[in-house]
């Protein structure tokens, strides 16, 4: 209890710090000025709705998602994080780009956002923005940090986010989605 609820990001408690490295929701909402009941409350609301989302989506996933999807929220929700821990990029982008040899094969327009979200993804986790981000002393928050700096020290959680809203929103009735499963080739139209 004390590591998730007591420690306080903003010194070196127990629960992380504000650190630009540490990428989770929590640090990123003390880095934007939230604090106290504001912050834990608007942490655990959030938290509650990824946990939700994820745990039905996994019920339709096949392993391989559903262990990068837990992976995933487990980085999200955990008060510290830092930008290291984030090495289960490296399956997700395999499995994103088994995506798209996938689709490609079967001729599926699905191919294009595939590879897009692989490229953006790639290079947003090789880029690292936050480290380009000005040093502050200890115990100092980022608040005085623009918007856009802002937005460039949550990466890892905003790109997190997106991957699992990606991952759990649109077939939470359809089918089990396994990517080892194959995808029929789509009719492809002969010009005479």
């Amino acid at each position: 209890v004390r590591y998730w609820f007591l420690g306080g990001l903003s010194g070196g408690g127990v629960s992380g710090t504000a650190f630009k490295t540490n990428q989770t929701i929590e640090a990123s909402l003390v880095r934007m000025g939230l604090s106290g009941i504001a912050e834990k409350g608007l942490w655990l609301l959030l938290v509650a709705a990824l946990v939700v989302l994820v745990v039905r989506a996994m019920r339709w996933a096949g392993p391989v998602l559903a262990l990068l999807a837990n992976a995933g929220i487990a980085l999200l929700v955990s008060p510290t994080s830092w930008s290291h821990y984030y090495v289960w990029v490296v399956p997700a982008l395999v499995l994103m780009l088994a995506q798209v040899a996938r689709h490609a094969y079967a001729r599926s327009w699905q191919a294009v956002p595939w590879a897009a979200w692989a490229i953006l993804t790639a290079v947003l986790f090789k880029l690292a923005p936050f480290h380009g981000l000005p040093d502050t002393d200890f115990p100092v928050v980022h608040m005085h940090w623009t918007w856009p700096q802002q937005l460039s020290a949550a990466t890892y959680p905003l790109v997190g986010l997106a991957l699992l809203l990606a991952f759990a929103l649109p077939r939470q009735r359809g089918p089990r989605w396994d990517p080892a499963l194959p995808v029929s080739p789509e009719p492809v139209a002969v010009a005479r």
